[in-house]
């Protein structure tokens, strides 16, 4: 991802996830590593995933300029902003 190689980073990723799967951390990459290669759908896929598994990356999302492509996206606010809280 540092390099910009949003395929490759999406492939290895993608490995560990299946060698390893429920892990927040990875979707979490995985969302930002599909955000930046302009495929949203997979992105918020992954960043529910990432949330599921661990809550407190919503905090991590809000601030991350990574995710600057999806901020104009409702979807991006109803998944970092959920009803209630």
């Amino acid at each position: 991802m540092n390099v910009r190689e949003y395929g490759l980073a999406i492939e290895h990723l993608s490995r560990a996830d299946k060698l390893k799967s429920r892990q927040d951390h990875i979707h979490y990459a995985l969302a930002v590593s599909h955000a930046l290669g302009g495929n949203p759908d997979t992105a918020f896929a992954h960043l529910e995933a990432a949330f599921d598994l661990r809550p407190e990356n919503r905090i991590h999302a809000r601030r991350d300029e990574d995710f600057q492509g999806l901020a104009a996206d409702p979807r991006f606010r109803r998944l970092i902003y959920p009803a209630g809280s």
